[in-house]
């Protein structure tokens, strides 16, 4: 018999796939006002009771939110005591009405943890204690607070501001701009090694076919664009699905995970099929044989002759990656490569 608090390693069995997204752990980052907040609040309270922890005002406009507004850090951490001596004082038992907490944004909760480990330490800013001590303190407070609320029962979901980085790829000259979590690096293993799901949400101007209105579209970036800090914890999801409201936007979301849960389990021997945004026509066997023959589209295309690009740029002189694109394609830009059959021939050179 094993120890107590410890498997049998004589009997293991194979881990089903979680087909509750309330188990994994998201960030969602994005532009400025393209409604992460809002989608993240609705999306984890229809799926459950989830509450935020606010470290921004600027929640008035979003409906049926619960916020807890936290100034300082000092506020956080009486927070978590309330919480965990209510969770005590009920024997173990979660006794409120809610089991998932929302950190809105965390870069700014984050830069509160900062601000509260220079002042008990006197210190000008992190950089002051020498040897990387201080950001090592810091990350520690931070992640020690995550840590606690997830070991006293809730679930952590973090949304995150976006910002531009420059990512330079070894051996290379010049490297790249991509969007990533507006986190401390200190952090990014907690907000996007440990997340499941990292998403970018961002806002497009489309012109309605049937009233040729100018309006704005959510775009939910899920994969497969390299532009982007992404990833995916199972198989089948699409590149992004777009949504006018909110509400649509959740719906099919949910959607899209549940095929994708089927997916990722292997019913009925079924390869994920990436589509983009249209969830509902995603297929639950292999391609047909018109699928097969039409190929993936253009976008699908220009995502994957990025991810090529950026492998080349691993391996070569950003030059002589230009030299490369500008033969195949004509361009050195991607996404002004309208030729399918020239973007075929650069992924598959």
């Amino acid at each position: 018999m094993a120890k107590k608090g410890l498997l049998d390693l004589f009997s293991l069995v194979s881990q089903e796939i979680d087909n509750n997204i309330n188990h994994y752990q998201f960030t969602i980052t994005g532009a400025y006002g393209a409604g992460k907040s809002t989608f993240a609040n609705t999306l984890f309270n229809k799926l459950g009771n989830a509450i935020v922890f606010g470290a921004e005002d600027r929640f008035k406009g979003i409906r049926d939110i619960r916020v807890v507004p936290i100034s300082n850090w000092k506020e956080a951490i009486d927070y978590k005591k309330m919480l965990k001596k209510a969770i005590k004082d009920n024997n173990g038992d979660n006794p409120f009405d809610f089991d998932t907490i929302i950190i809105d944004p965390v870069g700014r909760l984050a830069k509160m943890c900062e601000d509260y480990i220079c002042e008990e330490n006197g210190w000008e800013s992190l950089a002051d204690a020498g040897f990387g001590k201080g950001y090592t303190l810091s990350e520690n407070e931070f992640t020690d607070y995550v840590n606690d609320l997830k070991n006293i029962g809730f679930m952590i979901e973090f949304i995150a501001h976006g910002r531009t980085d420059t990512i330079t790829p070894p051996r290379a000259a010049e490297g790249y701009q991509k969007f990533v979590p507006d986190v401390p690096k200190k952090l990014k293993y907690i907000t996007q090694g440990e997340a499941d799901f990292v998403f970018y949400l961002d806002v497009l101007r489309q012109v309605d076919e049937d009233t040729g209105i100018n309006k704005p579209v959510r775009r939910l970036y899920m994969q497969n664009y390299a532009d982007y800090e992404l990833k995916v914890a199972i198989e089948g999801l699409p590149d992004y699905i777009d949504y006018e409201n909110v509400d649509e936007g959740v719906e099919k979301f949910i959607a899209a995970f549940d095929k994708a849960v089927e997916y990722t389990k292997g019913k009925n021997g079924a390869k994920p099929v990436h589509k983009k945004h249209d969830t509902k026509d995603l297929p639950d066997t292999q391609p047909t044989q018109d699928e097969s023959i039409t190929g993936p589209s253009h976008e699908q295309l220009i995502a994957d002759a990025i991810v090529i690009r950026d492998e080349l740029l691993g391996k070569l002189e950003r030059d002589n990656v230009i030299d490369i694109l500008t033969n195949f394609l004509g361009t050195p830009v991607i996404a002004d490569c309208k030729d399918d059959e020239k973007l075929k021939k650069f992924i598959n050179h």
